[in-house]
């Protein structure tokens, strides 16, 4: 039952059972059953207030309201298989979860595994079987789009999307539903991210630090010393020179926080000068690689690293021989981390931003667009009363998925499905979405009841998660890794990376992760990877061609297999082998959708 249905039954109780109480009052003294004139009033005020919060209520009621007479939403899907035979999106709990609380009916068309849903999608809207409501990729969206297929949610999103759902477009400024808004109509409910968790920082061994009497750097010629430092001053004290600070591979991944600092984006387009560039070829992406390349000629980069894989590296980290981990927020969630704190008890990694060139000066890490690539369309052909059911879909969606705070409007759902239930799988809609402000609601919660050791609701954080309650960490965090008990070990080590340095700001620990790069986005201290909409028909052709010809010279270059006077061959090259058509053909798009 819902929450606020509950509240009207006792509401009703009340009143019937004060009516009760004035009948069987009859008999009694005079003074018994008489109300006085301030009781009158009380009452009177009561009722006020009790129907002002009705008529409050009834606002938010559309979002969740069952209709009158069943809607069938014709629907498709992609999926993975379940972890109960034979149950697909068709027989999940889904289906009777919206017949019962909605009065909606999904009439499913197909069902297939997620590798073969967008060949299947693409043949069936080729032959004119459209469904009501589906969730699309970029491409097949403005193909959608250009041909007039798609319908107007205006109206509809305005009127029956949630509270708490748009509340969640609106932490970003609604930058994602303007993305998807073409001459004033909303075409779209897109599936939003959190932008600043796609940004980097920057991971170091602070117990190293401690040793050599080094702060965490804040400016290249900081960051400078201290990768100079993690190879030649013995930070470890095993007597040996046998570390070095960057863990870098083959692919260069761990080298993109490095190349940000200088303004420099190898693997993004950006906005410059009023034209969207590729960053691969741009001056600040050479200013990056003379300064690795003299690190590595000096001996500060692991000379195999062109041969390394992702694997090996992480058991470099693992194992104590780097220092520093170039990653993203939740790094710390990675094994590898994780098995470099088991190694030893004085192993301490802290997290710190990217670092600007200059003191004072702030790195500016790329971040995704706010839109992650997926669209929750209505077809022109469908009935407005199915594109009504897809948004009361997500408001559910989302209120089960996320808004599960104590005292939402919309935390009603028991055991029925969501515990009991084998055919349970919460993300087995047909339309679906991501909560944006998740990550940072989480931290939040989590600094809280680790500060308090107690709970608060008001997040829309659900009080146990993978482990058996966050208030638990609490404790943990307070103990030395010594003072664990044996069978609490890894626990221990869990919270102390995944908790204290990317999730919850905790006393002793630093700063973590999110709390970092919600300042930087506070700052505006981020620079977007352009969405320019669906890939170019060259773009298709030569993206993945580019980004290996880019990768390979990145590392030639570092490790001094190529002259520095190489650089205009390879931007030359990059433009002939298709970079300067897909460059305007990503131009003309970009001016189309903005």
């Amino acid at each position: 039952m819902k929450k606020r249905f509950l509240r009207r039954l006792l509401s009703l109780g009340i009143c019937v059972a004060m009516a009760a109480g004035a009948m069987t009052g009859c008999g009694n003294s005079k003074g018994e059953d008489s109300v006085d004139k301030q009781e009158q009033e009380e009452n009177s005020k009561n009722e006020q207030e009790q129907g002002k919060q009705e008529q409050e209520e009834g606002s938010v009621d559309k979002a969740f309201a069952p209709f009158d007479e069943p809607v069938t939403v014709k629907c498709v899907m992609g999926f993975s298989e379940s972890t109960k035979p034979g149950v697909t999106p068709s027989t999940c709990a889904w289906n009777d979860v919206l017949k019962k609380y909605l009065n909606i009916e999904l009439d499913w068309m197909w069902e297939v595994d997620d590798a073969q849903y967008e060949t299947k999608l693409s043949t069936a809207l080729a032959s004119g079987e459209y469904p009501d409501a589906m969730r699309v990729d970029a491409i097949t969206y403005y193909e959608l789009l250009d041909s007039g297929a798609l319908k107007d949610l205006t109206a509809i999103w305005e009127e029956y999307a949630s509270k708490p759902l748009k509340d969640s477009f609106a932490a970003l400024d609604n930058l994602p539903l303007e993305k998807v808004t073409v001459d004033g109509k909303l075409m779209a409910v897109p599936y939003a991210s959190d932008f600043m968790t796609s940004m980097g920082v920057n991971y170091y061994r602070t117990d190293w630090l401690e040793n050599l009497g080094m702060e965490m750097p804040a400016n290249l010629d900081e960051l400078t010393e201290v990768i100079k430092a993690f190879r030649d001053q013995d930070p470890d004290g095993n007597g040996e020179k046998d570390t070095y600070a960057m863990a870098v591979d083959s692919s260069a991944d761990g080298l993109m926080n490095f190349f940000h600092t200088f303004g420099s984006y190898p693997r993004s387009w950006i906005e410059k000068d009023g034209k969207i560039v590729n960053g691969a070829i741009q001056d600040e992406t050479k200013e990056a690689l003379d300064w690795l390349r003299g690190l590595y000629a000096e001996g500060y980069i692991d000379p195999e690293f062109a041969t390394l894989s992702t694997e090996q590296i992480n058991a470099d980290v693992a194992s104590g021989k780097t220092g520093i981990y170039a990653g993203i927020w939740f790094t710390p969630d990675q094994g590898f981390m994780k098995e470099s704190l088991k190694s030893s008890d004085d192993v301490m990694w802290g997290v710190g931003p990217v670092v600007g060139l200059n003191e004072g000066d702030a790195g500016i890490p790329v971040a995704r667009e706010k839109v992650n690539d997926l669209y929750n369309v209505v077809l022109a052909s469908a009935s407005d009363e199915a594109a009504i059911a897809m948004i009361k879909m997500l408001n559910m969606f989302y209120d089960i998925n996320f808004h599960t705070a104590e005292g939402s409007e919309w935390t009603w759902w028991g055991t029925e499905y969501t515990e009991d239930s084998e055919t349970w799988y919460s993300w087995w809609l047909p339309v679906n979405i991501w909560n944006p402000v998740g990550t940072y609601n989480e931290h939040l919660a989590l600094t809280e009841a680790i500060a308090t050791g107690k709970w608060n609701p008001d997040y829309g954080i659900q009080e146990t998660g993978g482990w058996s309650s966050w208030a638990s960490w609490s404790d943990l965090l307070g103990k030395k890794y010594s003072e664990v008990e044996p069978e609490m070990e890894d626990t221990w080590l869990l919270a102390r990376t995944s908790v204290a340095m990317a999730r919850a700001s905790v006393e002793g620990f630093g700063p973590c992760s999110i709390e970092i790069l919600y300042k930087q986005k506070q700052n505006g201290n981020y620079v977007f990877d352009v969405d320019y909409g669906q890939e170019t028909k060259t773009g298709l052709e030569v993206k993945s061609i580019l980004k290996t010809y880019v990768t390979e010279y990145l590392c030639k270059y570092i490790m001094g297999t190529v002259s520095e006077d190489s650089w205009d061959e390879f931007v030359d090259e990059w433009l002939a082998m298709g970079g300067q058509q897909w460059t305007e053909e990503v131009n003309e798009s970009y001016d189309k959708i903005h």
